[in-house]
């Protein structure tokens, strides 16, 4: 039925009062009268009553997000408010807009405003959406079986695979039963795993470089500007030859996997052609006549009966090609090649939009993940090969060996050992040698059974796909990995050294950050880093230790006092008190044998503490000069007497800039010592950048998941309010934290706060409640401080 035409805004109905309060809202100076004029117009077709928290939205849009937000919020209101009953639900439907708008941008979360009907229908709960996570769960078996290795399904933007992941969109309910969205996401996770197990994008780089000299002029500039890998030296030859081609070898690849698909899975292919008949009633018709890689993709969705649609009559055979069980990535690349000169920008869209499952195409993810892969491959391989070697009796090796040289008729080097199974002799060891037959990895003699031979097979059949053997180094450097199983040098390839492993890279992790102005979380929000600990040397531990000598001998002293709390030992043959357990165990023995055990008593016994303690001291550029020496002082001091009450306690740096360049350092962990590195680092501690104390909350939180004891505190040494180079601070920042530290309780950890701010009245009792922070006025009493509120925190 069509809308009744708009009334223009007038007096009587408040458009003039409306057009006030939005250019209070967003000014002259930033947006125009029409978009003003406009979003009146949609704000008078609401019923009156929701007028107000409609405005309230677009006073938190605009203020702390996005103008033009919030105008698309305006527009599309009115269709939400048709399935949203209260104004709670309404400031869901805006948290999912925002969390759309900081996990992907401004576009998508104008799409998911355009999309209300679907999207309030989620925060209702009438839609039947999965989340990423629930199809995780239930999907991880299946595809680690069908890609040979586990592929984890992971939340992104787009659904696509860089071969060491699945990426998928967080939520799916393209339809109302939650049943076929789980068969969505089951078949976009079976494509993704299909391509990997078909090695979709191993291209060989020499047949691949002949195609593409093969290609037009435009296609090899491009693919010669392009990255070291051969896919994204294909994907930009794609791209030259058609923009957003690229896409192109995607949909020809999905015609193969599929292929493999229905000659070895006939369950996952009922399971594809189901989801294919749900979205081939939903599929957009095609506008005008559509191009060829809209009617391969209609023809994929809607059946393959008969050959594929090609434009041509040399397109034919290369698509009839890939529907072979020997076809390989080299042939979809040449079929994508040549199909890539009939398509345009629009006709590349519509098949997109005919099979989502097939998702995007990131060649650089790709190379990436090839890469890493790769190396996994040859750390693993290395190592099993080591094992191998260094397993086999030297005898053994040896009389295999020489019985299958003799086989072979193949001279054998003096002083040649088993190794020569491995590398024959005459084969060079060095970075540019041969590569190796595979066989020739695996005459390893005997019948002894080795541990790990079997995937040291899949590894060499991996590897040698991947290089179209097994190099040499890989060999030369297990056997020097081995040598301490044979005598090293005997072969050459001990003299080389093993490859040296790569980095360790920095651990990340991301925590959501709390909004108190919309009243819910940016997803993902703050990047945390753990940095390597800062070291100094000199003799500040020493000079500390004598400055404070008297006080040291005091906190050990007192500390000693605390060092033992009451305990119940059960099954004791005396006691307080009876052990209920013990005593119904024995009544049960002595009806069944006609004897009982007689500990049978509970003794109450002082012999432990259950406390752990974590300090998180503020490195931010405030605490300079004369607050970092006191505050190194003090955790000197601690240190010192906790080492005498054997509580485990950790040391927490944490300092940075901006919500991406949260720096977190480990100074001391629970369990490890405190020794001389130790000191070292409490003697590097100096001040840095910002304070943005939320996310160091929450990790420092996480951390204290390794941790059982009963008491768990986390102790902040600060100087001043949590603050940032960019918008987190004042009330924002103080809000975070506060949301941090509850967060924190929530899952048993007790926070303190221990500050010289003199103005932390003002803002402590909100963040960590009346009694849980301590302001110490002045910085040269920080160190008496410190221990005695330690003491009166655990006892």
């Amino acid at each position: 039925m069509p809308r009744p035409p708009r009334r223009p805004p007038g007096p009587d109905r408040g458009g003039e009062a409306l057009q006030r309060a939005l250019l209070a809202i967003f000014g002259t100076d930033h947006v125009g009268h029409c978009h003003v004029d406009a979003a009146v117009e949609h704000l008078l077709e609401l019923p009156r009553r929701h007028v107000g928290p409609v405005l309230s939205q677009v006073r938190l849009i605009a203020g702390s997000v996005s103008d033009i937000l919030a105008f698309g919020f305006m527009e599309h209101a009115g269709r939400a408010l048709e399935f949203l009953e209260t104004t709670e639900q309404l400031e869901d439907w805006v948290r999912g807009a925002l969390a759309v708008y900081e996990a992907e941008g401004l576009h998508p979360a104008l799409a998911y405003l355009r999309d209300a009907a679907r999207t309030a229908r989620r925060v209702t709960g009438a839609s039947g959406a999965v989340t990423v996570e629930e199809a995780a769960r239930r999907l991880s078996l299946l595809v680690a079986g069908l890609a040979g290795r586990p592929l984890p399904l992971k939340k992104g933007a787009e659904a696509f695979t860089d071969t060491t992941a699945i990426y998928a969109p967080a939520t799916v309910d393209r339809f109302p039963a939650r049943a076929d969205n789980a068969l969505y996401y089951r078949v976009l996770a079976v494509h993704k795993a299909a391509q990997v197990r078909y090695r979709s994008f191993h291209l060989p780089p020499a047949p691949l470089d002949e195609l593409i000299g093969a290609a037009p002029r435009r296609a090899r500039e491009a693919a010669r500007r392009a990255g070291a890998t051969g896919i994204e030296r294909l994907a930009a030859a794609l791209e030259a030859v058609a923009p957003g081609g690229a896409w192109i070898f995607v949909l020809l690849d999905t015609l193969r996997v599929e292929a493999g698909l229905r000659r070895g899975f006939a369950g996952l292919d009922r399971d594809l052609h189901r989801l294919k008949g749900l979205l081939s009633a939903t599929a957009p018709p095609s506008p005008g006549v559509p191009g060829p890689a809209a009617r391969l993709a209609r023809w994929l969705l809607e059946g393959t009966e008969g050959p594929p649609p090609a434009p041509s009559g040399d397109t034919l055979p290369r698509l009839r090609r890939l529907l072979e069980p020997w076809a390989g990535a080299l042939d979809t690349a040449r079929a994508a090649l040549h199909l890539a000169r009939f398509t345009n920008p629009g006709d590349i869209e519509a098949a997109k939009a005919l099979l989502p499952y097939a998702g995007a195409f990131h060649p650089g993810a790709v190379a990436r993940g090839l890469l890493k892969r790769r190396e996994e491959v040859r750390e693993r391989l290395v190592e099993l090969l080591a094992a191998v070697v260094a397993a086999r009796p030297a005898g053994r090796r040896r009389g295999a060996a020489e019985a299958e040289e003799r086989h072979q008729g193949r001279p054998r080097t003096e002083g040649d050992s088993g190794v020569a199974l491995l590398v024959p002799p005459g084969r060079g060891r060095g970075p540019d040698a041969p590569l190796l037959d595979p066989a020739e990895c695996l005459r390893l003699g005997g019948d002894a059974p080795v541990e790990g031979l079997e995937e040291l097979r899949a590894l060499i059949e991996e590897a040698a796909a991947d290089h179209g053997g097994i190099p040499a180094a890989y060999v030369a450097a297990a056997q020097a990995l081995a040598s301490g199983a044979y005598h090293p040098g005997v072969t050459g390839a001990a003299e080389e050294a093993p490859p040296a492993a790569p980095a360790a890279s920095r651990p990340v992790f991301t925590y959501p950050e709390w909004d108190f102005r919309r009243r819910g979380y940016r997803r993902d929000w703050c990047t945390v880093s753990e940095m390597p600990p800062p070291e100094a040397g000199g003799d500040f531990i020493r000079r500390t230790l004598e400055r404070y000598r008297g006080q040291r001998l005091e906190l050990r002293r007192r500390f000693e006092m605390l060092r033992t709390v009451d305990r119940l030992r059960t099954r004791q043959a005396e006691g307080d008190e009876v052990d209920i357990d013990a005593l119904v165990e024995a009544r049960a023995d002595l009806l069944a044998s006609g004897t009982a055990a007689e500990h049978l008593y509970v003794r109450r016994q002082r012999d432990r503490r259950d406390i752990a303690v974590a300090f998180l001291v503020d490195m931010s550029a405030s605490t300079e000069g004369w607050v970092n020496r006191a505050i190194r002082e003090s955790l000197v001091l601690l240190c010192e007497a906790l080492t005498v009450l054997r509580d485990p306690f950790a040391v927490y740096g944490f300092s940075g800039m901006r919500r991406t360049g949260c720096h977190f350092f480990r100074i001391k962990d629970f369990g490890a010592p405190y020794d001389g590195e130790v000191g070292r680092r409490i003697t590097g501690i100096n001040a840095r950048d910002y304070t943005r104390m939320g996310p160091a909350i929450r990790h420092a939180t996480r951390l204290f998941r390794e941790v059982d004891s009963r008491l768990r505190v986390l102790l902040t040494l600060s100087d001043g309010k949590p603050e940032d180079y960019d918008e987190y601070k004042g009330p924002y920042a103080i809000e975070d934290t506060r949301k941090a530290l509850i967060e924190a309780k929530e899952q048993g950890v007790k926070p303190f706060c221990i500050t010289i701010d003199r103005e932390g009245r003002d803002y402590l009792p909100h963040m960590y409640g009346e009694v849980n922070y301590v302001v110490v006025p002045e910085v040269n009493l920080l160190h008496r401080r410190i221990p005695e509120i330690y003491r009166l925190l655990t006892t």
